[in-house]
């Protein structure tokens, strides 16, 4: 069930909606909610990179800018579903990963 109601929640173009059905998914018996902070190290097993924010600071290389929609882990730490991030990188263009 979770499965669906994050693909509905991808699919809307109205952010709160999708932050309140993100936020029901979270409270599900069983759930634990990814939500990695800015300047946490890219971690390509629980993060999928969907934007890219460029920087000129090489200390932020590959740390996330932003979280676009949360991860969340299964009753057995198993991933439903990769965190939604933008990474900063050096050299590059916004939305290239």
């Amino acid at each position: 069930m979770a499965r669906d109601v994050l693909a509905v929640a991808d699919r809307l173009r109205n952010e709160e909606l999708a932050r309140r059905l993100f936020d029901a998914v979270g409270r599900l018996p069983g759930l634990r909610t990814v939500r990695p902070s800015p300047g946490d190290p890219f971690e390509p097993a629980e993060h999928h990179w969907d934007e890219t924010r460029s920087t000129d600071d090489p200390a932020r290389e590959d740390t996330v800018a932003a979280l676009l929609a949360p991860g969340f882990l299964g009753p057995q730490d198993e991933l439903i579903r990769t965190a939604r991030v933008a990474v900063y990188a050096t050299g590059k263009s916004e939305d290239t990963p």
